[in-house]
């Protein structure tokens, strides 16, 4: 598994640290002049991954006399060799032309291999999709061969506006707006290792990603009377966790944001309907209690229905913290230092019945709506 390779890696690592962070330096009055090893990078998917990720970003740090390396390698097994100017900009700009280069889409794709200089590295390896993903840190550690691998730090983007409304219909109630919006991520891999390159030749990189996030799917069931139809259903879960410190693949939950996805019918059985939607996130964490109606783990619906030529939007939410907490998504580091991902992938499920009928919609109906999932004897805020 990959997490206990990163495990394995970052306790190694810490013991490096002071080592790892030295600049080029000459041993006995003889500079260093070895000849490089030509690297030939291959990704090895497993079959439930394969040909999700895209592109990938290959992050090398050489352990003595630290040198650093950033590459893109493309789904066709291209690689771009990138510097700090790659970064200035979204996209792949200004790249640094390798040898055996060849111009193609106002990139450079290595038509040979890239070259290292000879030594252990430490080698990191996620995919690299800007629209979804950000990288603290990425350009600083290309240009400064004393920025460490552990201060990379990858952040889900957040939604726009823009994004928010096309989503929603421009009919969004907030009723968590303490928590930001970012992006349903989508998932990350990653694979981090230790390489040795000796002196010349051609040398494989064999990267194995795996996945980082956690695909967590939310369950639950809506019972329409006859004549009711559910025109769509955008679910909302507060709690996630925003970034991750990619070496260890650490997340805080001091910090969390929240994610929209769209939820789809599953299942129907008489009158009651099955409905899922699906998020990847870096985590997911529960509130403190489970009779606050904001904070973390707050499941929101927003619920289109429509009865004869009349039509109403209904809200209902949920407090999760039992789901979320019997689950065991998360594991707690020692001494507080933080959480990694307990499960690649949970179903949650809503065993509350959310029910709908006509004169809830038509007008003049019950103001009410759907009936609501939160104990209305027990309501608290989280502040």
């Amino acid at each position: 598994m990959i997490r206990k390779r990163i495990t394995g890696w970052f306790c190694c690592w810490a013991a490096l640290a002071a080592v790892g962070a030295c600049t080029d330096v000459e041993f006995g009055g003889r500079a260093e002049h070895q000849e490089n090893a030509k690297v030939q990078v291959q990704v090895d998917w497993s079959a439930d991954t394969a040909g999700t990720a895209g592109d990938l970003c290959i992050a090398m740090s050489r352990i003595l006399r630290s040198v650093h390396y950033v590459w893109a390698v493309d789904e066709e097994g291209g690689v771009k060799v990138l510097d700090s100017t790659d970064f200035a900009a979204p996209g792949l700009v200004g790249m640094t032309k390798a040898a055996d280069s060849v111009e193609s889409d106002s990139t450079v794709v290595t038509a040979g291999l890239p070259e290292v200089l000879p030594g252990d590295y430490y080698v990191m390896a996620f995919n690299r999709d800007t629209a979804l993903f950000e990288v603290e840190g990425l350009g600083a550690f290309a240009a400064d061969a004393a920025y460490s691998m552990r201060d990379l730090r990858l952040r889900v983007r957040e939604m726009r506006q823009a994004e928010i409304d096309t989503l929603m219909d421009n009919s969004h109630a907030d009723f968590n707006p303490s928590y930001t919006y970012i992006k349903n991520s989508g998932p990350l891999f990653l694979d981090v290792m230790k390489q040795t390159f000796t002196e010349g030749g051609v040398q494989p990189l064999r990267l194995q990603p795996e996945p980082l996030t956690q695909r967590l799917a939310f369950r639950f069931y809506v019972e329409l009377e006859e004549g009711v139809e559910v025109e769509r259903i955008i679910g909302e879960i507060s709690g996630v966790a925003g970034e991750t410190e990619l070496m260890s693949g650490t997340v805080d939950d001091s910090v969390t944001c929240r994610v929209l996805f769209p939820a789809r019918e599953v299942s129907r059985e008489g009158q009651t309907v099955l409905y899922e939607g699906e998020v990847n996130v870096l985590g997911l964490f529960p509130g403190k209690d489970d009779s606050f109606i904001t904070g973390p783990g707050i499941l929101q619906l927003s619920i289109q229905a429509r009865s004869g030529e009349y039509e109403r939007l209904f809200h209902a939410g949920i407090n999760l913290k039992g789901t979320i907490t019997r689950a065991g998504l998360m594991n707690a580091l020692p001494g507080e230092t933080g959480f990694r991902v307990a499960r690649e992938e949970a179903v949650l499920t809503v065993e509350a019945l959310l029910k709908i009928k006509n004169n809830q919609i038509e007008p003049g109906g019950d103001g009410q709506g759907v009936e609501v999932w939160f104990d209305s004897d027990k309501i608290d805020v989280e502040v």
